[in-house]
């Protein structure tokens, strides 16, 4: 089974992890504000996640803040948010 885990940790490194994240925020954004955005707008770099969007998308983020953060804190465990916008 280690052998797997090896396999599977060269991905890692190749933004294969980054790239989950990004779905998973997805489906958490489009599950507590009902609005379904792409892949290309999201960006998620050590700490500070940014949603490219219209200015009612943003104000909507906005209110849904801390359960977004929270939810996302709460399905990757080793994945904090430090910065929103």
């Amino acid at each position: 089974m280690d052998h797997i885990s090896l396999f599977l940790k060269k991905f890692e490194n190749l933004g294969f992890k980054e790239l989950l994240i990004k779905e998973e925020i997805i489906k958490i954004i489009e599950k507590n504000c009902g609005v379904k955005i792409l892949m290309k707008d999201v960006v998620y770099k050590e700490g500070l996640l940014s949603i490219k969007g219209s200015r009612s998308l943003k104000s909507e983020l906005f209110l849904k803040k801390q359960e977004i953060i929270d939810e996302i804190e709460n399905t990757f465990s080793k994945t904090k948010i430090h910065r929103f916008q």
